[in-house]
């Protein structure tokens, strides 16, 4: 999946790009005689598609980095040495390591958008979001609403390679769209803040304003009540900010 954005949006040498499968395990020289070497196992990351945190293994230990994350009891279940492997450090993902995101989970989230739209029926909804993420509620709210996802153009071209049921369109403008999606900075734009007209939703945390629902809890990445659940799966061992 990554090798094909990767591919489609900077138009790389395919030769130059080596595809490994997420809680695969490769090796790697760290030297130009091989003296030493790492090994690196790719664990899915809850995040957006195709994500991954890396578990290095070498010479200078055992190191755990879960890069943009959100926390899940599955990753387990995917990557089963987690649970026995002893680690001297783990990079976790700090964005959301405040008390105040306490985020239900996914399903919940997207519930609540279903019966917030439901609650709205005689508008049109407009969803906004990042380039890649929340496909996953697309397609539930597609499903559930018997209706197909209207996007731009170029959206639809990062979607048609993520292997996702066919309940998108591509159109350039919400004309007769019932569910549009939009980047989620185009909220806030004139032409789509009439709430008499529109339900618009942003199934994130950093939007407020007059006629935007903001559904809080749908982020890409842990909040505070899984943080502590995911990093006691690795102690004691030293845990560090990724930023």
């Amino acid at each position: 999946m990554t090798e094909r954005l990767l591919l489609h949006k900077f138009r790389l040498d395919p030769k130059v790009v080596k595809s490994v499968e997420a809680h695969d395990t490769i090796m790697i020289p760290l030297d130009p005689r091989g003296h030493h070497v790492a090994t690196l196992t790719f664990v899915p990351a809850n995040h957006c598609p195709g994500a991954v945190g890396v578990v290095l293994q070498g010479y200078f230990g055992t190191i755990f980095h879960t890069g943009d994350f959100r926390f899940s009891p599955e990753m387990f279940d995917q990557v089963p040495s987690l649970r026995t492997t002893v680690f001297d450090t783990v990079f976790v993902d700090n964005t959301y390591c405040n008390p105040v995101y306490k985020f239900p989970p996914r399903t919940v989230v997207a519930e609540e958008i279903l019966q917030l739209i439901a609650s709205h029926n005689d508008k049109r909804i407009i969803v906004g979001i990042d380039t890649l993420g929340k496909e996953e509620l697309l397609v539930f709210l597609a499903e559930e609403l018997h209706t197909r996802v209207v996007v731009s153009p170029a959206r639809f071209e990062n979607l048609r390679l993520l292997d996702l049921p066919d309940i998108f369109e591509p159109k350039d403008d919400f004309e007769g769209a019932f569910l549009y999606v939009i980047s989620k900075n185009e909220l806030s734009a004139p032409k789509y803040a009439s709430p008499l007209s529109f339900l618009s939703v942003s199934p994130v945390f950093f939007y407020a304003c007059s006629h935007l629902f903001v559904v809080r809890g749908l982020a890409s990445k842990s909040g505070i009540r899984s943080a502590p659940r995911s990093a006691s799966c690795h102690l004691p061992c030293p845990l560090r900010p990724t930023r």
